[in-house]
């Protein structure tokens, strides 16, 4: 009886493990669980305010047989969440399926899939960008930003982008993106290690991959915090951010354009009329026979004309 209607609570959608070989998702799905279900008064503040829809494993068939990327039928899971076949790809669909349930039923405040990445250090997100209006665009940032700056020795805010590409759009994040959940997240831990602050050139351990799911609890805490002062602060770091990356790409932009010599065409256009007339070179017009005449003759054929057989004068001598 003294449960708090779902309805009337905001939901958080987490998953993990859509690419079998990325372990530290699992490390990082386990440090999150353990706080969420943790006896501390912030783990109990997220239980009774949000609504948590968790997949620890999107890909347990791939996890068995031992793929790196690849479901057991051999597919890229996260490339195929627009999928209409439900028997090919069932995690993925019931998990789309899930949310789409979930969303007719209250407001899906974020979504975070966890992944492990074998090129870049640090942590770092993949999110979405709103194009044509900055607020959403600022408040698309806000999150892992927030996240930066509560674990600034691992997490990097630089690495992270914001983009909608073509050829990712049959991914978890793009696709939950367009159902609606503006914050929209991939969230990659490094196999390597850190370049930050007093943890630079260190590798990652179990345990630290664990903590970043602390850190996102932590972080989910301050994003919802009735107090707006964190937020806010946030949004103003990132407007100027976002006004200097601008001037830097138009800086860019100038310094790329480079002097290019124009064709004799495009040097004619520019000049009047008169001096554009005269600039053409004059093609001389002359008759067939003035070019023959000037010609080196062949005097042959006078010669052969003035030379006479030998047997007619034969015939003239008889």
């Amino acid at each position: 009886a003294n449960r708090l209607n779902t309805s009337s609570k905001k939901a958080v959608v987490v998953t993990a493990r859509v690419h079998p070989g990325e372990t530290n998702g699992s490390w990082v799905m386990e440090g999150f669980l353990d706080f969420l279900l943790g006896d501390s008064e912030d783990a109990q503040i997220l239980r009774e305010n949000f609504v948590f829809k968790v997949v620890p494993m999107l890909n347990p068939d791939g996890v068995v047989v031992g793929n790196y990327r690849c479901s057991l039928a051999g597919r890229d899971l996260n490339r195929n969440y627009k999928t209409l076949l439900k028997d090919s790809f069932p995690c993925v669909w019931h998990t789309r399926d899930m949310v789409k349930r979930l969303m007719a039923d209250t407001e899906v405040l974020l979504y975070c899939d966890f992944h492990g990445h074998n090129r870049k250090n640090n942590v770092f997100m993949y999110g979405c960008s709103s194009r044509g209006d900055t607020s959403l665009t600022l408040k698309e940032r806000v999150f892992p930003l927030m996240m930066s700056k509560n674990a600034s020795n691992k997490f990097s805010f630089k690495s992270c982008k914001f983009r909608v590409e073509k050829n990712k759009e049959g991914t978890g994040r793009i696709s939950m993106w367009k159902l609606g959940i503006r914050n929209s997240y991939t969230m990659e831990a490094t196999f390597g290690g850190s370049t930050l602050d007093d943890r630079r050139g260190t590798h990652f351990s179990t345990q630290d991959l664990k903590s970043l799911g602390f850190y996102f609890c932590d972080t989910l805490l301050d994003f919802c915090d009735p107090d707006k002062t964190k937020v806010t602060y946030c949004l103003t770091e990132l407007a100027t951010m976002l006004g200097k990356k601008q001037l830097q790409n138009a800086e860019k932009k100038v310094k790329k354009k480079k002097k290019r010599l124009k064709s004799r065409r495009e040097r004619n256009g520019l000049q009047p009329d008169g001096a554009r007339s005269s600039a053409r070179p004059k093609v001389l017009q002359r008759s067939s026979k003035s070019i023959e005449a000037d010609l080196p003759q062949d005097n042959t054929d006078k010669q052969r004309k003035r030379e006479k057989p030998v047997g007619g004068e034969r015939r003239k001598q008889q």
